[in-house]
């Protein structure tokens, strides 16, 4: 197989947008692309790589599979033992679990399933993840696994072999951009395989395409302004992810296909620096993430461009190192034998999932840090109030309260259980999906709740989308629920204690006098909220904030408000709801 340094040229313009992007660099908006195009040069390679064997007689799934342990897994391994160790300094114990998960999903190549199982209000932001990352290196492992099986049947039991593979990857390909095409569900889309195989099988088509390399400079040079343009201005064309994806996958297409070093460029991908980035660029890849994600877990807000960009470019030096002193080594079968390998990955292996396994049970040590302890696992506790779901009241005597909305409604029913005042009312919880949804059709049991309600209180996670963060939607509920409630209806302001609270493991003394500004969509969601809603309003964040708009993260007798910026601790939710039932009593009957 030749070798060819236009194609670690494109591994450099695959993996440098990819670190500007998630620095946060305007010019790079798409720079998330940049693994899409990883993906057509990994099917690409890999294909060939099958062929060359396959012709000569040399294919075995031993020597497969080998080769691409020795070039996956040990820089994995690396980056995680060190992700790990660090995440005991940045990280408090609600952190630490989530990033238990990941690295046992990431043992066993299924982050991406584990992201898409987790994703929602539980999912912690993906630029806090240390490990986010590698659910593109699950979607090149999960193909690895297939790949080689369908090829090798075909090529042994099939006549016409050639026409036979390529047939099957064209088809393949098609039905995989098809499911991409017209699947609505953004993020089963964005992170399963069966809607990025045809990104691979693009570059296994080019493998098995009768003539692989030809040197026409026109599309060359098209496809390398195509792909600028990508990273550039992804969503300049359509907002379709498939149509999205679909440029640089055929700007790298036409790049490997027509780029050679007797072209302009193939001679500009050619050039040193490129290359060089290129031939550590999995590596580079490898500590971005976990670069960029301690520095964000290590502030209070968000850091500035150039400071992300600053840090971002540390993962140049670190992953040549990466690639020098342990890609390279692990690859060499006579430096580091089979005998001497396996040993070592599979107690390297063991001892992730184990760490990682046990940070998921014990939800990240919390019992060892007091501290910062939520005195219970916070999913149990914020989930329980479903428990109350009912199509009725009742009807004991007691003060009738529904209580309507997702978690943050949740967050309501327990501080009247925190303060005392749950037991001694009528509660119904009425779950509504999205920020500020609502029954805009007749439904009766829900209107028969609320024409039987003394009091409803309206929360949702507002703030958080686009444009008005939802106030349109929770003003026409508002108004839905007003003309048919017998009670009053109250709309409980939405609640944010900052962009990270991570930062607490780097404050030395007393949490008391720590203030954090909530998110800005956040604020100016209260601020149109309050002239809305007006007297129905609860400005739960007002109540609690100083002059400067800034809110505590920690209790007077200092224990953590919030777990993870948005929902409540049991010590947050006694605080909050005592401060609210102090000011506003009629919410329970005083």
């Amino acid at each position: 197989m030749q070798f060819r340094s236009d194609i670690n040229g494109l591994r450099a313009l695959a993996v440098l947008p990819v670190l500007f992007f998630h620095a946060r660099l305007p010019l790079f908006s798409g720079g998330f692309l940049g693994v899409d195009v990883f993906f057509v040069i990994s099917g690409y390679l890999i294909t060939e790589k099958l062929l060359v064997s396959f012709v000569s007689g040399t294919f075995s799934y031993a020597n497969f599979y080998d080769n691409r342990i020795r070039r996956i897994i040990p820089a994995l391994l690396i980056v995680s033992i060190c992700t790990t160790a660090l995440s005991f300094l940045f990280m408090v114990p609600y952190s630490l679990k989530n990033y238990g998960q990941s690295l046992v999903a990431t043992m066993v190549s299924a982050n991406n399933i584990l992201l898409y199982l987790t994703s929602g209000y539980w999912s912690l932001a993906a630029e806090f993840k240390p490990l986010y990352h590698t659910w593109s290196l699950a979607v090149e492992e999960q193909y690895y696994f297939i790949a080689p099986f369908l090829l090798y049947a075909i090529y042994t039991y099939l006549h016409d072999r050639a026409a036979a593979m390529r047939g099957l990857v064209l088809t393949l390909l098609g039905v995989s951009f098809l499911l991409a095409l017209a699947w609505t569900d953004k993020e089963f889309k964005f992170l399963i395989i069966f809607f990025r195989a045809w990104e691979l099988l693009a570059g296994a088509a080019l493998a098995l395409s009768a003539d692989k390399n030809r040197s026409r400079p026109a599309l060359a040079a098209l496809g390398l302004m195509l792909l600028i343009m990508s990273y550039g201005a992804p969503n300049i064309l359509w907002d379709n992810q498939a149509l999205v994806v679909a440029v640089p996958v055929i700007a790298t297409c036409l790049l490997i296909r027509f780029s050679n070093v007797g072209n302009l460029v193939g001679t500009f991908l050619s050039f040193k620096p490129l290359a060089f980035i290129g031939l550590s660029s999995y590596s580079v890849y490898l500590w971005h993430q976990p670069i960029l994600a301690f520095v964000r877990l290590h502030s209070h807000e968000e850091p500035k461009h150039l400071e992300l960009l600053a840090f971002a470019l540390l993962a140049l030096p670190l992953g040549y190192y990466s690639w020098r002193y342990v890609e390279n080594v692990f690859r060499n079968k006579e430096a580091v034998p089979a005998r001497l390998l396996y040993p070592i990955l599979g107690t390297l292996l063991g001892l992730n999932m184990v760490v990682g396994f046990t940070l998921y049970r014990t939800y990240g040590f919390q019992d060892f840090a007091p501290q910062f302890s939520y005195g219970t696992d916070p999913q149990v506790y914020v989930d329980w109030p479903r428990e109350l779901s009912s199509i009725s009241f009742r009807n004991n005597g007691k003060f009738r309260t529904l209580v309507v909305g997702n978690s943050f409604a949740r967050d309501y029913i327990n501080m009247m259980r925190e303060t005392g005042h749950l037991d001694s009312m009528d509660v119904v919880y009425s779950e509504l999906q999205g920020a500020g949804n609502c029954p805009q059709t007749e439904s009766v049991a829900f209107d028969a709740l609320l024409a039987t309600s003394d009091l409803v209180v309206f929360s949702n996670s507002w703030g958080s989308g686009p444009g008005d963060g939802g106030l349109a939607a929770a003003t026409s509920c508002y108004q839905y629920m007003r003309r048919r409630s017998a009670g009053r209806v109250v709309v409980l302001g939405v609640k944010n204690f900052g962009w990270n609270n991570d930062f607490v493991r780097f404050v030395h003394g007393d949490l008391a006098g720590i203030r954090v500004a909530p998110l800005p969509t956040v604020t100016a969601f209260n601020d149109s909220a309050r002239a809305v809603f007006g007297g129905d309003y609860v400005d739960v964040l007002g109540l609690i904030s100083d002059q400067a708009g800034k809110v505590p993260i920690v209790t007077p007798d200092r224990k953590l408000i919030t777990y993870d910026t948005n929902h409540l601790t049991k010590a947050g939710a006694r605080y909050i709801g005592a401060t609210i039932f102090s000011r506003y009593g009629f919410l329970v009957r005083e």
